[in-house]
């Protein structure tokens, strides 16, 4: 089966639902892995149901959750095109060192904490979806049975998942799916890492569900005694039958397996031969690309911590302001905002500065391109978030100065936006020398060089731009003209009251449009009128 712009290779496996091939995206050069699902099983609902695991995970930035690239139907056959996991599933992986039972359990307890603030439960938690790579980089996978907590409806009332991995309170009528069902499961999972034997009796559900409701769990201490005690003694509470007695979030578990981890890198593993690094950050996946910038998933050394560090090109138009970048990576490292992605460590690494930063998800700009224009209510709150994000950053006295749909991001939860890309913020007065745009979404004073310096205007015609993409799909017409008309032929469902106010934001006059202050409490009375709340 032909899919645009990948060439579908060699069948990886197979299962009930489909097969998994390997493949080459042409136009990112790089290894893919294609899952072909047959929909026919699950009756007329079938693509419709499936394509939720691609919108799931298309909402997930995470090192160790499996990134999906693209998804589509074809001959009413869903596909989904993933990242390649060269080392494949952990489905017969056993006995594994006590070092690396510590490391793999971090890890896919960090997939499992980025999910659930997505408020997502995996449901499905097992050997078989946990992928891993050569580097030793695991990641879950198969959001199949996944459900939107937000929007779980008739999921939340159906049994769902692989029983030997399935807590006792998800035979119950109706089953009680909790973050707490989800680490049962993955600590089924990690049992069966640790353990030479399967922690579970075989059988028919007949025969088994007496174990699952109170029968004795395997006691890992006395199979493995060079377990770290906090590594067995968390694994032991994850798989009690009472969920009372688990950690009831990832955090938590978290929290705990830190006493497992050492205080610093063993002296022979100052660095691994051939493995990638910057600073404190092991290098990973590629998940950016510009002119100016490489982007790349990262986690702490010791901490195991994700970020993504933003590593500038050489040669890149960029290149002669390095002082300047860290310069600014600083002083945006001291911003507290919840709307703003805090900027974690900074330096030079090849004569070419680097930022890391926390993760952060996809950008608004991609979102509208995928699915088109938002309702009129979610624009005005990711609006409300972008102005309080602005209201504090200008109460510093800075400038964020290159606020466009791309740089602004949507929370794992889909429910707020982020400024994900703080460091090019400069003192308000700042020469216009140090500008930095994006033409297209760029207030008129700074394309047309008509302001000597960078002022907090500026941020304002961004946050306009931003509304008006959010509403339309597009980018400020050029030319002053009546804007309410302009939005309201776009897009006819927003209210002219919203519509003037994003018209009085893009105002080619920058001491004519609102502050940040006034943006905020507009925004929050726009929305409030709009949703009655």
């Amino acid at each position: 089966m032909a899919i645009p712009g990948v060439d579908v290779g060699e069948v990886l496996g197979a299962g009930t639902f489909g097969t998994v091939h390997r493949g080459r995206h042409r136009f990112l050069g790089i290894d893919v892995a294609v899952k072909f699902i047959d929909p026919s099983p699950l009756g007329a609902a079938g693509p419709g149901q499936l394509l939720q695991e691609a919108q799931l995970m298309a909402r997930l930035d995470h090192p160790n959750l499996l990134r999906v690239f693209d998804a589509g139907v074809l001959e009413r056959q869903l596909y989904l095109v993933c990242e390649f996991m060269d080392g494949g599933s952990c489905a017969d992986l056993r006995g594994v060192t006590a070092e690396g039972a510590t490391l793999l359990s971090w890890q896919l307890l960090s997939g499992l904490q980025a999910l659930h603030a997505a408020r997502i439960l995996h449901r499905d938690i097992k050997p078989a979806n946990c992928l891993k790579r050569t580097d030793a980089r695991i990641k879950l996978a198969d959001l199949g049975l996944a459900m939107d907590v937000a929007a779980s409806g008739d999921a939340a009332r159906e049994t769902a998942g692989t029983i030997p991995f399935m807590a006792p309170e998800l035979f119950d009528n109706p089953p009680r799916y909790t973050p707490a069902s989800d680490l049962y499961a993955l600590g089924m999972t990690l049992a069966c890492f640790v353990l030479e034997e399967m922690p579970f009796p075989r059988g028919t559900l007949r025969e088994v569900m007496p174990w699952i409701r109170n029968g004795p769990r395997p006691r890992i201490g006395d199979y493995r005694p060079d377990l770290p005690p906090p590594l067995t003694a968390l694994v032991t509470r994850m798989i009690a039958p009472q969920a009372d007695v688990r950690p009831q979030t990832a955090t938590q578990a978290l929290g705990e397996l830190t006493a497992t981890m050492p205080a610093a890198p063993p002296a022979d593993r100052d660095r691994e031969e051939g493995e990638p690094s910057i600073g404190p950050w092991i290098v990973g996946d590629s998940v950016y690309s510009s002119s100016n910038w490489d982007g790349r998933a990262v986690t702490h050394y010791r901490t195991g911590a994700p970020g993504r560090l933003m590593h500038l090109k050489r040669d890149a138009p960029l290149a002669a302001a390095t002082t300047m970048v860290l310069d600014a990576a600083e002083r945006a490292s001291q911003l507290d905002d919840a709307f703003v992605v805090p900027v974690l460590d900074w330096g030079l690494a090849d004569d070419r500065v680097y930022v890391v930063t926390a993760p952060w998800g996809h950008t608004l700009l991609d979102l509208v391109r995928a699915r088109g224009p938002f309702d009129e209510a979610s624009a005005l709150r990711f609006g409300r978030d972008l102005a309080q994000a602005l209201a504090s950053i200008h109460g510093r006295g800075l400038v964020y100065q290159n606020l466009d749909p791309g740089s602004a991001v949507i929370s794992p939860d889909a429910r707020s936006a982020y400024l994900s890309w703080p460091i090019y913020c400069v003192p308000a007065g700042e020469s216009s020398a140090r500008r930095i745009l994006v033409p297209r979404y760029a207030a008129p004073e700074a394309l047309n060089g008509s302001a000597a310096t960078i002022e907090t205007a500026v941020d304002m015609f961004g946050l306009g731009a931003v509304l008006l993409f959010l509403l339309t799909g597009l980018a400020p017409p050029r030319g002053e003209g009546a804007m309410v008309a302009f939005i309201r032929a776009q897009s006819p469902d927003v209210t002219a009251a919203t519509a003037s106010f994003v018209g009085e934001l893009l105002d080619f006059a920058p001491e004519r449009r609102p502050s940040a202050d006034t943006a905020l409490a507009r925004l929050g009375a726009l929305l409030a009128r709009l949703t009655d709340r």
